[in-house]
């Protein structure tokens, strides 16, 4: 029996993850396909939407041709007490708006706490 095997071409939506780690609780770096494929119309601010229905405004940078998410991010990290080993998932539409879901170390989605997320609220 002959396998069939497709390529994904890229397509929106299209998701990604990261993994927190020490290093990027400051600013975190948006995956290099992502920026080749989507970083030319990348809104700029972002706006992280949550399941509980918060969203948090994020501007990105981009240096040498890789895109930072930066101002907001640390607050946002903050706020959901994000740590080494944490998941964190973006679902990218074309739009401003990019949904995020977050696990904890375990696997487990977090229960999100509510915010107004411009990082003012502790």
């Amino acid at each position: 029996m002959a396998s069939q095997c497709t390529q994904r071409n890229a397509t929106l939506p299209i998701s990604f993850f990261k993994v927190i780690l020490k290093t990027n609780l400051q600013s975190i770096k948006i995956p290099n396909i992502f920026t080749a494929n989507y970083g030319g119309g990348l809104p700029n601010p972002l706006f992280m939407k949550l399941p509980n229905g918060t969203e948090w405004k994020v501007i990105w940078e981009k240096d040498s041709g890789e895109i930072w998410l930066r101002e907001g991010w640390k607050e946002f990290v903050e706020h959901y007490s994000l740590d080494h080993g944490h998941f964190v998932f973006f679902k990218y539409e074309g739009t401003s708006e990019v949904r995020v879901y977050i696990c904890d170390q375990s696997g487990v989605e977090i229960d999100y706490p509510c915010g107004t997320g411009d990082g003012k609220d502790k």
